[in-house]
């Protein structure tokens, strides 16, 4: 698996900050800030992944195999908040 950084990734892709934050619906300098921060919410880095054109997987690497982590897996509608949906529990 490939390692790179947010602003290589988006550079890969193809998109200029502009354009990445634009379809973000941020501006240029705030997507400059989250390229360059060590930490950020699950949502905001989902946001940006899918403004680049893919999703976000979330994998815990343990010693029994590598897990995917399904907690995360869906976003409330675009706009009316930032924070992501847990799926609904059975039973």
């Amino acid at each position: 698996m490939v390692e790179m950084l947010l602003s290589e990734i988006r550079r890969q892709v193809g998109l200029t900050q502009v354009e990445a934050a634009d379809a973000m619906g941020v501006s240029q300098s705030a997507l400059s800030h989250l390229e360059n921060q060590d930490d950020m919410h699950i949502s905001t880095l989902r946001r940006l992944i899918e403004a680049l054109g893919g999703t976000l997987e979330i994998v815990a690497n343990l010693p029994s195999g590598r897990i995917a982590v399904s907690q995360f897996h869906t976003m409330v509608s675009a706009g009316a908040s930032n924070k992501i949906s847990r799926p609904a529990r059975a039973g």
